[in-house]
């Protein structure tokens, strides 16, 4: 009996030793500033001391297995004693841990709520919450709150919302869903130490060296206008016209699509700027379009949000411009639309035959199956789940990932007042109420760090903090809907197959390895063959994209559809 009792304590010291020496080196990382050198210093001695107390224990039991026989039961009484102090120290040392994690982690959501992004995400978080909260493993005992804002399209609610959570002991926020307001919500995160990730600000200007404790946790706007810019240059068109909301997010889009462009030796021709979503109105819309028809390039990049995008493509096609010597490419608003209100409106899905768009590309897996599955259920049949609401429900599990880790690490869950701030106390708005989370630069850290799988599969960061390989389908939206008819992605171009069977090979962007995808419409417009040839002979369109299928070539040849003409099905041939 005695023996046992010392190879326990043995390996009790040999176990609180190592986890001592772990414990250490990660405090000592985490040391930012001289606040948290104290809590450092505390643990640092509290841990030494169980170490020391458990080899005392240890020794104590060693002398008792060679003694015990000589001394007697006075020895014995002894022991017991110590015994019984031991477990007293080890009671109040899992209480102490246990009274410093928090019973409740709080993180923010500012969304606007009627949108269609707004819409999705707000049930996407909402199941991810509960989903965290069924199994008390997910952040050991701790629970989950997500407190939603509804900025209705208002900068300045957007603004009260995020002062709002600062003062309640928030250690993240999840927005804002546009551009606009995430450069200014960043400054307050930047002061407070606040991570904040948004799966919808996808503006490329956002630049983590200005606001280092904004996340972007899908791809910005950069790749997707990669992937458009390679299309245009495939297809020989060097002059397109864009057209865009004037609010950041579109406007540096269209900046980040003429620099690629440019890398290819294409250029936007003409710049049409709209009043911000949801403001225009069809007059200045109208008046905009009139204008593009008097410009010689017929490639026209819709950049814009889905309320201003359907009102374009409505105009457009009033003034003949969906239907002879125009060819349109829409970004990812449009793919939303047609996963997230379907079936269309006749009215609608009449305007935009016809038309290229984007979707963020998600692999298939039992994960995101299992998700969509559940989601008539959890939305009641009230909307379609789109890509986003696959990122909305990924994000708020990469922060609980996160805040399990830094819980484990024995993170701060402290707030300190802000010295900058401290003599606005006061007044109506009391900016002196405002806390710094002084563990944000350590739950930065692990966000950036994440490397796990989730319903869009894998998630990790690069060094520049874009997600991992992030990459888009391609669609030709018809009569019924859209079709998938090629990919794009950042590691290997465009493809004709999925971007995930083409990561198992060596990285080619050559154009002598892509191979061809071909669209034939009864449209006038610029295929390969220049766009005056195809004026002049009023031929068929055949476009023909590259694509990158790795072994062999492989042609698809389908039909855009239009109003006056039967949609002949795509056809296949492998060479």
């Amino acid at each position: 009996m005695c023996f046992d009792i010392c190879i326990f304590f043995k390996r009790a010291i040999s176990s609180v030793f190592m986890y001592w020496l772990v414990r250490c080196r990660t405090l000592i990382a985490q040391v930012g500033d001289i606040q948290h050198v104290l809590v450092v210093l505390f643990e640092y001695f509290f841990y030494l001391f169980i170490y020391f107390y458990f080899l005392f224990l240890y020794i104590w039991c060693v002398l008792f297995h060679i003694g015990c026989s000589v001394v007697g039961s006075s020895f014995s009484i002894t022991m017991n004693l110590v015994w019984r102090v031991s477990v007293f120290v080890l009671c109040i040392g899992a209480f102490t841990a246990g009274a410093l994690r928090p019973n409740v982690v709080k993180v923010g959501a500012i969304f606007t709520f009627s949108t269609i992004n707004g819409k999705v995400a707000r049930i996407a978080m909402k199941a991810a919450e509960d989903d965290v909260n069924s199994d008390p493993i997910n952040l050991g005992g701790t629970k989950l709150s997500i407190l939603m804002h509804d900025s209705n399209f208002s900068g300045l609610l957007s603004i009260i919302g995020a002062l709002k959570y600062m003062e309640t002991d928030t250690v993240a926020i999840i927005g804002p869903q546009n551009a606009v307001m995430a450069h200014v919500l960043s400054h307050i995160a930047n002061e407070l130490h606040v991570p904040l990730l948004s799966f919808t600000a996808l503006d490329p200007t956002l630049s983590p060296l200005q606001y280092p404790y904004f996340v972007q946790t899908a791809p910005n706007d950069q790749f997707q206008m990669s992937a458009i810019a390679d299309m245009i240059s495939y297809f020989h068109w060097r002059e397109v016209i864009a057209v865009y909301s004037d609010d950041d997010q579109s406007r540096n889009g269209v900046i980040a699509l003429g620099d690629k462009l440019a890398e290819r030796r294409c250029k936007i021709s003409y710049k049409a700027a709209l009043p911000p979503d949801p403001t225009a109105t069809r007059s200045e819309i109208k008046d905009q379009l009139v204008k593009l028809q008097m410009t010689e390039a017929r490639v026209i990049i819709l950049h814009t949000f889905a309320k201003t995008g359907l009102l374009v493509v409505d105009e457009a096609r009033n003034l003949g411009m969906m239907d002879t010597g125009y060819v349109w490419i829409a970004t990812t608003w449009l793919s939303t639309v047609l996963d997230s209100t379907l079936p269309l409106s006749s009215k609608t899905a009449d305007s935009i035959q016809g038309v290229l768009t984007l979707r963020p590309h998600t692999p298939d897996s039992e994960r995101k199956r299992a998700f969509m599955s559940r989601w008539h259920k959890l939305s009641n049949g009230s909307i379609g789940l789109n890509p986003y609401g696959l990122y909305a429900y990924d994000t708020v599990w990469m922060l609980t990932r996160a805040m399990k880790l830094f819980l484990d690490q024995g993170g701060n869950m402290s707030f300190s007042n802000s010295a900058r701030l401290s003599h606005f106390g006061g007044g109506a708005l009391n900016l002196g109420a405002l806390s710094i989370f002084d563990g944000g630069k350590q739950l930065l850290n692990n966000i950036l760090q994440l490397n796990v799988t989730g319903v869009t599969g894998p998630i990790q960061f690069n060094s520049d903090r874009s997600p991992f390989r992030p990459s888009y389908d391609i669609l030709n939206v018809i009569k019924n809907g859209c079709r998938t008819i090629g990919y794009w992605s950042n590691y290997s171009g465009l493809s004709v197959v999925t971007p995930e069977t083409l990561y198992a090979r060596p990285p080619n962007r050559s154009s002598s390895s892509q191979h061809s995808y071909h669209l034939q419409t009864r449209r006038k417009a610029c295929g390969r063959a220049s766009q005056s040839e195809n004026e002049r002979t009023g031929q068929q369109m055949v476009i023909g994209m590259k694509m990158n299928t790795g072994t062999r070539l492989i042609k698809l040849k389908c039909t855009l559809p239009v109003k006056d003409s039967t949609h002949v099905p795509m056809r296949r041939t492998d060479h």
